[in-house]
């Protein structure tokens, strides 16, 4: 059956794609994929998680795929990058927030290109090329970081559908969007939720860890953030059956490198 896959914040960990993409079973001829934002910035193959869904990409249009087959929203860290691919210039803070690792990644990548100037441009379109948000034809709305809880993403500012944190801390709260079915976000990782007895995280999470590192559903709002770029997994998500799989804890899959911790 078609399925469409969410997936949350990656930074920089193309193993963990890899991997839940293979967990996942996803098959290129029939899912659709949605990606929540910020590919680079903590794990070190920030390069490498780009190439590989421009490469997702190719393989759609040679497929004959519709281009929303694969869909890739912006976040923070991605607006960040292309900032500095544009200008030159270090946004202020982001080098303290893995921008390093991403500058070292794409130093050895651009090395090892036949067609340096090629390959680079072909990511700077990507950066460039990416979606503010994405609502279905269910009226389920994705975007990195949240938006305007009644009148929905369309009429929320561009800085806060990359930056912003209120809608979780709203939905924590009680808080529902009204001007959508369901809403999808990453940014606020779930790592910083403690795990505790009365939560229904609690009944599925099973790595003995004290924190979330599931995805999180308060009313209708969900939390695809699980941790990938920190202490956590990365998670892909099927929008209808809202079964989702796990990579392996990132640090795990990358034992020499601290993330964004």
């Amino acid at each position: 059956m078609k399925r469409t896959l969410v997936i949350g914040d990656i930074h920089g960990a193309v193993k963990a794609l890899i991997q839940v993409l293979q967990r996942a079973d996803y098959d290129s001829k029939t899912d659709n994929l949605i990606f929540l934002g910020d590919y680079v910035d903590g794990w070190g193959e920030s390069a490498e998680v780009i190439d590989f869904i421009l490469g997702l990409k190719k393989k759609n249009q040679m497929e004959m795929r519709h281009p929303d087959s694969i869909i890739c929203i912006e976040g923070n860290h991605d607006q960040w990058f292309r900032e500095f691919l544009s200008t030159g210039k270090e946004p202020q803070g982001w080098t303290k927030n893995g921008g390093k690792t991403t500058i070292d990644s794409y130093s050895r990548f651009a090395e090892a290109q036949p067609n340096r100037e090629e390959a680079m441009d072909a990511h700077l379109k990507f950066l460039r090329d990416m979606k503010l948000y994405h609502v279905d034809n269910k009226n389920r709305a994705f975007v990195h970081a949240g938006c305007n809880m009644v009148e929905g993403v369309a009429a929320t500012l561009e800085y806060l559908m990359v930056w912003d944190r209120s809608t979780w801390r709203s939905a924590l709260s009680g808080g529902r969007i009204h001007a959508h079915s369901e809403l999808f976000i990453g940014h606020t990782t779930t790592c910083a939720q403690k795990l505790k007895k009365h939560m229904p995280e609690f009944e599925i999470q099973t790595d003995g860890k004290d924190y979330v590192t599931v995805p999180m559903n308060r009313q209708n709002i969900w939390n695809l953030d699980t941790g990938g770029g920190w202490s956590g997994k990365l998670t892909a998500m099927d929008i209808d059956s809202k079964e989702f799989w796990q990579s392996d804890f990132c640090f795990d899959l990358y034992p020499h490198e601290k993330g964004r911790n």
